[in-house]
């Protein structure tokens, strides 16, 4: 029941304080006691205890050509 609350909570974009944690940050740091698998982009990134995420903005630029 509680992760229904929590998927339906995500669809409809709202913050449920009983289920989540919101804030704003550039750089998020995550420590786990255990190897955690993660993923990144949807392939298997391994395992790891930490966890460094950066928010780089205007990190990439593209040029499109006409």
């Amino acid at each position: 029941l509680e992760i229904q609350e929590l998927l339906a909570a995500l669809i409809d974009e709202k913050i449920d304080s009983n289920y989540m944690y919101s804030f704003r940050t550039h750089c998020l740091t995550i420590e786990a006691l255990e190897s955690v698998p993660w993923t990144l982009d949807g392939e298997f990134g391994g395992e790891h205890k930490n966890i460094v995420i950066e928010n780089n903005q205007k990190a990439v630029e593209i040029l499109v050509k006409k």
